[in-house]
């Protein structure tokens, strides 16, 4: 259901930006991804979208690489960003990204599988004007992934034994830093 409501979104904002005359941004962020009893997971981001002006947003698509120690997921998500205050030198924002982590990375084998899942990360931020175009972001949110490693056991004659499947649900604190051009 809210990914249908976040498809309507992405379209009406791609209809309201026919007029306008820059309406691209581009953001990369580099994020570090921590939690309680886990060691800090480096994480890049790319943001890619339009601007919608008339409601001081932004929406686009985001893909990144984030490093665990079991794995490394390629989320792709969908992201909204809303600025209240758009003309002023510091303006706070809020995020909303969902989308879908992919396990392309890994290297599966017979007896390894790894499946991606669901990704969702709301934050909040200060973006900060320079005297150019470029603007600096800082920002923390709490970024939820699934995913899941399936093993597979076979005896001597190829036939399968035993199925192990864990299952991964991770939720950890994300802190940006990054540049939107």
């Amino acid at each position: 259901m809210s990914s249908r409501i976040l498809i309507t979104i992405l379209v009406l904002f791609t209809s309201e930006v026919k007029a306008q005359k820059y309406p691209y941004t581009a953001q990369a962020d580099i994020s570090l991804l921590v939690g309680r009893n886990v060691l800090p997971v480096p994480g890049v981001q790319i943001f890619n979208g339009i601007q919608v002006e008339k409601w001081s947003a932004e929406t686009g698509i985001t893909v990144g690489t984030d490093v665990y120690t079991q794995f490394t997921l390629l989320p792709v998500s969908a992201c909204l960003k809303w600025m209240p205050f758009p003309q002023k030198i510091l303006m706070p924002y809020l995020s909303f990204t969902a989308g879908y982590g992919l396990t392309w990375l890994n290297k599966a084998t017979e007896e390894k599988r790894y499946l991606g899942g669901s990704v969702f990360n709301p934050s909040v931020g200060l973006r900060i004007k320079t005297k150019t175009k470029t603007r600096v972001n800082f920002g923390v949110g709490f970024k939820q992934q699934r995913a899941t490693i399936v093993e597979t056991g076979f005896d001597d004659l190829g036939s399968t034994v035993s199925v192990f499947t864990e299952k991964y649900k991770l939720g950890r604190v994300s802190l940006n830093i990054g540049a939107v051009f």
